[in-house]
């Protein structure tokens, strides 16, 4: 036991030693590169480096940027105003964010890369609520496409694709693909849903030659239409259609708010050119179904960090302010995955060690990681990590108190509800609209009467304006 402690004990010095060396040198790089730009600036009560970590703490959900500023006054003894440190994060190009999650993720690359001979990388679009118009009283939803690598359970990247590509997946990910954006990545298979489903895409995925997983809408005319698919599909040899049915149980609350389990049958339909000798109709049924692991990112990233809803607005680089935070958020993820990732390879070097194992093994159930937790403690820190000084005992510390391990029940599924549906953009754009239209019927009826209190309001406020 004490050699695998050492072992351990290594794996931290080495994670810790390689951060220094990544963040050690941030106050006098970001100098550099500002002054190839012909960008002066002044020696003030704050560096660069204190201006980094007040963007990585403004990353967190609930932490406004004041209660930041105030936190670091008083640890610093200082009294610096918030746009201080504002200001001084404007000056900071957004491509030093990016250089810097760059190095991180080559931390990881090179540190913990899997040795599959495919690299699985799950492809979707998210929606938040953004400000880069600026208009008052106007809800504006922008897309985000997300790239999650499977094989290593990390994000890839996070863009900002603003409000006029919403439902414009398809040409982001070609855009993405043609920016070169996967090139250290080889034999990729993109796995995707049925938002994705495009003969389009499928011949623009051949010809640069990757592989792919996608699901087909069950009413495509691809469906075990062989001729149909090639005359659609250039380089058809390959491709195939895998039909399968799943029976999943469902949790459910009945009339008397009671726990219910039912059983529900699921038909999908995937199609794909991965060679049958390599994954037969099995393993492409198990693909698609990790392709659920970016939606539980997706999760990850809306619960505990500013994505949701962001309200930045900046004069021309608002786009540029949202890069920088979501590089940001994804150095925090990669950090604590990194930590999750050296405790997992450690307990298997345990439980490898131990011949003679008395503990039974919980067949019935998969052991994951509370992300929410660590990526919170790591909030801890941030401060010794962004000032290079991090050490191996911190770390250990951390994983000791936030890596906690969750057992979760196979084979179940849990129904998709929003706990607060109404923070949806397109449940609020549909809430707003009917509101004005039963806002108008009342004005030209001349009726009031089955409108509700705010709306009464707002009638006799045009009510006098017509007068």
């Amino acid at each position: 036991m004490s050699n695998n402690f050492n072992s351990l004990n290594d794996e931290y010095e080495f994670l810790s030693n390689s951060l220094n060396k990544i963040f050690k040198n941030n106050n006098k790089e970001i100098k550099n590169l500002l002054l190839k730009n012909n960008i002066k600036t002044r020696n003030n009560k704050i560096s660069f480096s204190d201006v980094l970590l007040y963007k990585f703490l403004y990353t967190y959900k609930n932490d406004s940027k004041q209660l930041i500023t105030s936190t670091l006054n008083y640890n610093n003894n200082l009294s610096i105003d918030r746009t201080t440190y504002h200001k001084k994060d404007l000056m900071i190009p957004h491509t030093f964010y990016k250089d810097l999650f760059y190095k991180i993720r080559n931390l990881y690359n090179e540190y913990l890369k899997s040795n599959d001979k495919y690299n699985l990388i799950a492809v979707d679009g998210t929606y938040n609520n953004t400000n880069v118009n600026n208009i008052k009283g106007k809800l504006e939803t922008s897309l985000n496409m997300g790239y999650y690598s499977i094989n290593e359970c990390i994000p890839i990247d996070i863009t900002f694709c603003n409000q006029e590509n919403k439902n414009k997946e398809i040409l982001q990910l070609k855009k993405y693909i043609n920016n070169n954006n996967f090139n250290n990545y080889k034999n990729i298979v993109i796995v995707a849903d049925r938002a994705y489903c495009s003969y389009e895409l499928i011949n623009f995925l051949n010809s640069h030659n990757f592989n792919y997983v996608i699901r087909i809408k069950n009413n495509s005319l691809s469906i075990n239409n062989k001729e149909h698919i090639k005359k659609k599909i250039s380089n058809h040899d390959n491709i195939r259609v895998i039909t399968y049915k799943d029976d999943i149980i469902i949790n459910k609350k009945d009339k008397d708010n009671k726990d219910v389990k039912l059983k529900q049958t699921i038909i999908c339909n995937v199609i794909t050119n991965l060679n049958i000798k390599d994954y037969n109709d099995d393993a492409i049924k198990k693909i698609y179904l990790s392709r659920w692991d970016i939606e539980v990112f997706f999760k990850l990233l809306k619960s505990n960090f500013k994505f949701s809803d962001l309200k930045e607005h900046h004069k021309n680089n608002t786009h540029y302010e949202y890069s920088k935070l979501y590089y940001s958020i994804l150095i925090i993820i990669y950090i604590s995955l990194m930590i999750d990732k050296i405790n997992d390879k450690y307990n298997n070097k345990i439980t490898k060690s131990l011949k003679n194992n008395k503990v039974k093994k919980k067949n019935n159930y998969n052991v994951k990681t509370n992300k929410s937790v660590l990526v919170n403690g790591i909030k801890l820190i941030l401060c010794d990590i962004v000032n290079g000084v991090i050490n191996k005992n911190t770390l250990f510390k951390i994983s000791k108190s936030f890596l906690i391990k969750v057992n979760i029940i196979k084979d179940v599924f849990n129904e998709r509800k929003s706990k607060t549906p109404h923070s949806k953009w397109y449940v609020q754009y549909y809430a707003s609209y009917y509101r004005f239209i039963t806002l108008i019927k009342a004005l030209k009826n001349k009726n009031p009467n089955d409108l509700n209190k705010n709306l009464k309001l707002l009638y006799q406020c045009l009510e006098i304006i017509n007068k």
